[in-house]
């Protein structure tokens, strides 16, 4: 038993080390032939939507090559997939970036069927596929940002980056533990609102641990599956806030079962007054 294990280990650490090699060779290739292969677009940022009672998702590009370059010669197209909360793929639609531009997309507008929340990917290919000129660039990455828009008029509007990337293969297990540095504190709170994202294609099992800041007691913990590219919603209402004193303050930690490239939850607060704020956890 001891070998099978001792054998098992080592396949995984075999495993682990070898597992970003088909983006060290694309790069390689992409080095070698830029006329025949264009521009390297690496990776597939992913990231929440809403769209139900309290907000609706807006994406926000801009034709960030020409920013850094000021080369105007190049055409950008995204290419946007969104997931139901349960990972079903909603389908795929491609917009472009003509040159010179910046856009902002209604989600909602390109998924008529959007699930109340869910995840999206949002790919990037570039036309012409290479310029001489823009070779210095190296590796391009997708860059844009979501922005949740409150159905209220008292919020503000939440801008989030992108930058957590999609997992087109299948995880191996592994025990994953990440403290948050936020502080809630609890008597200004009427609602919490987390969302745990799977930006990979494994089912996923995650628990929020949730504890006293001050005393460092654990006060509760929820336990959640996640399927392949979907989103768990977990929801602490002002009923569960009101058990415990008024000037307590949460903090939170994390745990997966595998290593998910999006480890931090969205969470969005709603304060007594009715005004909502988000941001990475």
């Amino acid at each position: 038993m001891s070998f099978l294990r001792q054998t098992n280990r080592s396949l995984i650490k075999s495993l682990r080390k070898v597992k970003g090699w088909p983006s060290l060779v694309t790069h390689r290739l992409h080095e070698k032939f830029p006329e025949m292969l264009g521009h390297e677009v690496q990776g597939i940022p992913v990231q929440l939507y809403r769209h139900d009672q309290n907000f609706h998702t807006v994406l926000s590009f801009n034709h960030f090559v020409e920013f850094f370059s000021g080369i105007p010669k190049l055409d950008l197209r995204v290419q946007v997939e969104a997931f139901s909360h349960k990972g079903r793929s909603l389908g795929r639609n491609e917009i472009v970036l003509q040159r010179q531009g910046a856009l902002q997309v209604d989600l909602s507008g390109l998924f008529p069927d959007l699930d109340h929340f869910g995840l999206f990917s949002v790919e990037m290919k570039v036309r012409p596929k290479f310029i001489p000129e823009l070779s210095y660039l190296g590796t391009l990455h997708p860059h844009f940002m979501t922005v949740f828009l409150p159905q209220d008029k008292l919020s503000s509007p939440q801008m989030i980056h992108s930058h957590k990337l999609r997992q087109g293969h299948l995880l191996m297990p592994r025990l994953h533990r990440r403290p948050s540095s936020l502080l809630e504190p609890i008597g200004d709170l009427q609602n919490l609102e987390f969302y745990f994202l799977n930006s990979s294609a494994s089912l996923i099992n995650a628990q929020l641990n949730i504890f006293d800041s001050g005393s460092g007691q654990q006060l509760g913990a929820r336990k959640m599956k996640i399927p392949g590219y979907g989103v768990q919603q977990i929801r602490l209402a002002e009923k569960d806030l009101a058990d415990h004193a008024k000037d307590t303050m949460y903090r939170f930690e994390y745990l997966f079962d595998r290593s998910v490239d999006h480890k931090k939850p969205i969470l969005f607060r709603q304060f007594k007054n009715q005004i909502w704020s988000c941001n990475h956890t």
